[in-house]
């Protein structure tokens, strides 16, 4: 009974709700002014990258919690 309007409501988080790439590439690539003068080798960059995206993706989800934890509660039941 709750699966479509769980599907609509997913749709409708993941059309309106989500990052557009443009702006979770220039999230990750965030760099400090010190950060650009030095030589970085791939693991660190890699690492700093995947620290940028998952500050985003943190940010994202405590703006939209109360509509992710309604989600959440409409896929248990």
């Amino acid at each position: 009974m709750v699966h479509v309007p769980r599907g609509v409501f997913g749709v409708y988080l993941v059309i309106t709700k989500t990052p557009k790439t443009y702006e979770l590439i220039d999230s990750i690539s965030d760099f400090n002014k010190n950060e650009l003068e030095e030589h970085w080798g791939f693991e660190k960059m890699a690492e700093h990258i995947r620290e940028n995206f998952k500050k985003h993706i943190v940010t994202i989800l405590s703006q939209n919690r109360q509509l992710v934890i309604v989600y959440v509660v409409m896929t248990w039941l």
